[in-house]
């Protein structure tokens, strides 16, 4: 019979690290989240989150959120060097009807509205940290070193 988890380390306080620990503390599991840098903050411009990345979102209830820090659309347009559209497609709204296909978001207001809501759901971050050694014991995994950087 599997043991239910009731703590865990996450590495890396990316979209990926963060999703998943405001996913799991809401669950009721202890979160301790390491990054390396000293500081949360994205990398990039952009990001294109299409339904299956709202979908999530929404059930995180961060759908509002990421919409009021993004812009929406329904359609894509590849154009050429001076604007030209040179292909154009529709995108299905398959997460709901109400809810365009696509949203359009700057990674560093993403990475905020993540890291408030992992924030507020309990999740530790230790920054300018990182795991260098663990052990594994089968059914868990014990940090037994830590690198400070």
């Amino acid at each position: 019979m599997p043991r239910s988890i009731r703590n865990t380390l996450i590495v890396g306080g990316g979209i990926g690290g963060l999703t998943l620990g405001i996913a799991l503390a809401r669950q009721g599991v202890e979160v301790d989240l390491v990054e390396l840098r000293e500081k949360v903050s994205a990398l990039g411009v952009g990001i294109i989150q299409n339904a299956n990345a709202l979908r999530v979102l929404r059930g995180l209830g961060l759908l509002e959120p990421v919409h009021a820090a993004g812009f929406q659309m329904d359609e894509r347009r590849f154009c050429d060097a001076v604007g030209n559209t040179v292909v154009g497609a529709n995108a299905l709204r398959t997460l709901d009807p109400k809810v365009p296909a696509i949203n359009n978001i700057p990674r560093p207001a993403l990475h905020k509205i993540l890291t408030d809501a992992a924030l507020a759901a309990g999740v530790r971050l230790r920054m300018n940290d990182t795991v260098a050694q663990a052990a594994d014991h089968g059914d868990a995994v014990e940090e037994i070193g830590r690198a400070h950087v």
